[in-house]
């Protein structure tokens, strides 16, 4: 491998970290912690918002075929 010494060390490095850092965290607490740090004030509502703009027009594609499947027996 081109960069072997630089992996071996990194995995050294993280293997003495995760033995550093056992039981210490509770693992919920981490995860909270997390996510707590990582969104800000308007992020919520911004990620609500735009989950709807992509899954809702899929969503309303996917139901229009349905119902022009099902009626296609009274055209017929």
């Amino acid at each position: 491998m081109l960069f072997q010494k630089r992996v071996d060390r990194a995995m050294k490095y993280s293997k003495d970290k995760a033995e550093e850092n056992k039981g210490k965290v509770n693992p919920g607490e981490r995860e909270e912690e997390f996510l707590s740090s990582s969104l800000e004030k308007g992020d919520l509502p911004a990620l609500i918002i735009s989950a709807l703009l992509v899954f809702l027009p899929a969503a309303m594609i996917v139901v229009l075929i349905m119902c022009f499947i099902g009626m296609m027996p009274a055209f017929f």
